[in-house]
């Protein structure tokens, strides 16, 4: 099958990108014939989006067109209109939760098929759209196995934060952007003071880059945990597991996320999970089967867990490290990923 596949800058970072470069691995591996055209990010990004896209449909001949973005609904109809192909539109989480734009709607009701990452965002689509039900396809993320994995405790970070081997981590990995602030950090800050006094050897690292960062450290003062509270900056892909492998516990509380693909990658390195039963969490945790889901605007609530955690209580929800391992490659893993991809191509063939 030979498809052109419509997408943003890849080389940008993000879990939609993350996942696009997990889709088109996963084509290829089924043999499939792709043709990539980015949309470049600069101000001249959209009409060279378009014209690559044209000449691509012209002179490439594709079966069918991979949307991956509702944003590039309005091309996908045009392409329909002048060449009759097939398109398939993804979906993730915020961008469809309260769908008004007319054309993005009219791209969702004229693709052949609409392949969303959770059951919660395809709650929101069947509960707009209610005709394209029968359309829908299901396709989680997955992880890289190879990456992710349970490894001792490195002691090079140990080192390098000055901790000890009684210290208890609570990890977040996330984007710290302004436009990100739902992910629930802010929560765990405000809470820490509580946490500690149960338990004074426990630090909250908090992973990721962004704009917010400014904002974070002007709370952290407030509340008065400047020495509890480690924000590491950045951190590339290739060095986060050692992060999940440090860590007790990984906790994001948020209340607006599609899916979550740090969830996975936290459980394939034997971490376990606390997450917000408020979005796409609920899908990432198989509805609590993997870890502990809380209420993200309920501190208590998500103190308890933490401390429940960290502490090894005897009735804790959590499973073991490897069995935690293998059960989320059995429902997420690259194997699972690709066959849902073959899956996928055959349903349109």
């Amino acid at each position: 099958m030979k498809i052109l596949f419509l997408s943003s800058d890849l080389s940008k970072t993000g879990g939609i990108q993350r996942y696009n470069k997990d889709l088109l691995m996963a084509l290829k591996n089924n043999n499939a014939k792709v043709f990539l055209v980015e949309r470049p990010s600069h101000f001249l990004g959209k009409p060279i989006f378009v014209l690559k896209s044209i000449f691509a449909a012209v002179f490439k001949k594709p079966d069918v067109i991979f949307c991956t973005h509702i944003n590039f609904a309005p091309l996908c109809i045009l392409l329909n209109n002048l060449f009759s192909l097939k398109y398939i539109v993804f979906t993730y989480g915020i961008e469809v939760w309260d769908l008004k734009n007319r054309v993005a709607i009219r791209g969702l009701n004229g693709a052949d098929v609409v392949v969303t990452i959770s059951d919660f965002t395809a709650g929101f689509l069947k509960a707009t759209l209610p005709n394209i039900e029968n359309k829908l396809y299901f396709l989680s993320p997955t992880f890289d196995e190879d990456k992710f994995f349970i490894a001792r405790r490195p002691q090079d970070l140990i080192r390098k934060y000055g901790l000890s081997n009684n210290s208890k981590i609570i990890l977040t990995v996330a984007r710290l952007d302004s436009t990100e602030q739902r992910k629930g950090y802010d929560k765990i800050i405000e809470i820490l003071p509580e946490i500690k006094e149960e338990d004074c050897n426990i630090k909250y690292f908090l992973v990721g880059g962004g704009d917010d960062i400014e904002r974070i450290e002007k709370l952290i003062k407030k509340v008065g945990v400047e020495k509890d509270v480690v924000l590491t900056g950045y951190v590339p892909d290739d060095e986060l597991a050692d992060y999940y492998n440090l860590a007790d516990v990984f906790a994001m509380l948020s209340k607006k996320e599609g899916f979550g693909i740090v969830f996975l990658e936290a459980m394939a390195c034997g971490t376990p999970v606390i997450a917000g039963n408020k979005d796409g969490s609920r899908d990432a945790l198989l509805n609590g089967k993997l870890g502990i889901l809380v209420d993200p605007d309920n501190k208590e609530k998500i103190k308890s867990a933490i401390l429940e955690v960290v502490k090894k209580k005897s009735d804790s929800k959590i499973k073991e490290g490897e069995t935690l391992r293998g059960e989320v490659i059995l429902h997420f893993g690259p194997k699972r990923f690709q066959d849902k991809v073959a899956n996928l191509i055959k349903s349109i063939e």
